[in-house]
C-alpha cells in the first residue's frame, strides 16, 4: 500500500498510465456518475485494514526505537545530602 493511497484512499494514476491507455483509464471515461461513485466507495474496503496495519507497523517501529534508547540510558538517583555537581547558566542582559 502506497502512502498516496493511504492518504487519499486509492491508487494515483501515472503519467505512463495515461500514455499508454491502461485498463483503469479505458474504461473510467465510460462510467456514469453513480458507477463512478459506487466503484470509488468499493475501492477502500481493504483500506481499513491497510491502514491499521500501516499503524501498528509505526507503533512497533516507535517501541524498537524506545527499547533501544533506554538501554543506553543509565538512571541516576541522589540521596538528599549527597554533593553534586550544579550546571550554572550565565545571566545576560538585554
Amino acid at each position: 500500500m502506497t502512502p498516496y493511497a493511504l492518504t487519499y484512499g486509492h491508487d494515483a494514476i501515472l503519467p505512463m498510465e495515461i500514455a499508454v491507455q491502461s485498463l483503469r483509464i479505458t474504461h473510467q471515461p465510460n462510467l456514469v456518475g453513480e458507477d463512478y461513485s459506487q466503484a470509488m466507495l468499493l475501492e477502500p474496503e481493504g483500506l481499513d485494514r491497510s491502514r491499521i496495519d500501516t499503524l501498528n507497523k509505526l507503533l512497533a517501529g516507535e517501541q524498537a526505537v524506545s527499547r533501544a534508547y533506554n538501554k543506553r540510558v543509565k538512571n541516576k538517583s541522589f540521596e538528599e545530602g549527597e554533593i553534586v555537581w550544579k550546571v550554572v547558566l550565565p545571566l545576560e542582559r538585554i
